[in-house]
């Protein structure tokens, strides 16, 4: 589900260094669950529901996040069954998925369009953005 995947999103971005409080986010319980980053993730997601008018669009453009994520993941299957990697894979099964994949994606790009971006989704997304080139811009300060 989109919650559980934004809290391990959450904890590995952390253990990245890709948001302050790296310890904390990272903190697990005996039974390996993030549960500093899902309490993060619980209070921005009722914080974010609660600012939203338009859910509708941000229910989507979360919809078309999780499924960018599947169709990349089909799309990693798919190389590694070609370089012969995953020999019990058929190639067929990993180009369904991209296509299912991309049906959905299409419905919700439709749905995003007539109801409208989400804001707070977009400065969600603009920041994670933003925190890619920053970090990829001090990487390479350290090499």
């Amino acid at each position: 589900s989109v919650f559980t995947s934004n809290v391990w999103n959450l904890h590995a971005l952390s253990a990245h260094g890709h948001f302050p409080g790296q310890r904390y986010l990272t903190a697990l319980t005996t039974t390996q669950v993030p549960w500093v980053s899902l309490i993060v993730q619980g209070l921005l997601a009722c914080l974010f529901l609660w600012l939203t008018v338009a859910q509708v669009s941000l229910q989507n453009m979360a919809v078309f996040g999780q499924i960018i994520a599947h169709f990349f993941t089909a799309w990693a299957a798919l190389r590694a069954v070609k370089l012969g990697l995953l020999p019990g894979l058929r190639p067929w099964v990993p180009l369904v998925g991209m296509v299912h994949c991309a049906g959905i994606l299409a419905l919700c790009l439709y749905r995003i369009l007539q109801a409208g971006l989400c804001a707070s989704y977009l400065v969600i997304f603009f920041l994670g953005v933003l925190s890619f080139f920053m970090t990829r811009r001090a990487d390479k300060e350290i090499v």
